[in-house]
């Protein structure tokens, strides 16, 4: 993609994936964190993420692991608990029925 062509909306989502995706393991990293990182505050970020994307800050930012959650069991041969932990997604079971909720199959139904 040409960079002039980048409109603030898209530049702004690029950020605040780089910086989930730079704390990915650690599963405290949430919507204040972000804001921290980003030198904007909480409601700035939710408004923007709103609008832009329709997904509180909070789903935003567990949407970004699931997306990470869904390469690795792709593309590695960790078990789902060391996938949830690497994503920061720690509780095994949680991580589960997120992720059938994000993309409506077990991550367990996913073959390598």
């Amino acid at each position: 993609m040409d960079k002039r062509a980048e409109g603030p909306e898209t530049k702004f989502l690029q950020k605040v994936i780089q910086s989930i995706n730079e704390n990915m393991d650690n599963s405290a990293f949430g919507s204040s964190d972000l804001a921290d990182k980003l030198h904007l505050s909480e409601s700035q970020i939710y408004r923007k993420l709103k609008i832009i994307t329709d997904r509180f800050t909070a789903v935003f930012i567990r949407s970004i692991r699931l997306q990470k959650a869904k390469k690795l069991i792709h593309a590695t041969a960790k078990t789902n608990s060391e996938i949830a932990n690497e994503t920061g997604l720690n509780d095994p079971f949680w991580f589960s029925r997120v992720f059938k909720e994000e993309f409506g199959i077990a991550p367990s139904d996913i073959g390598n």
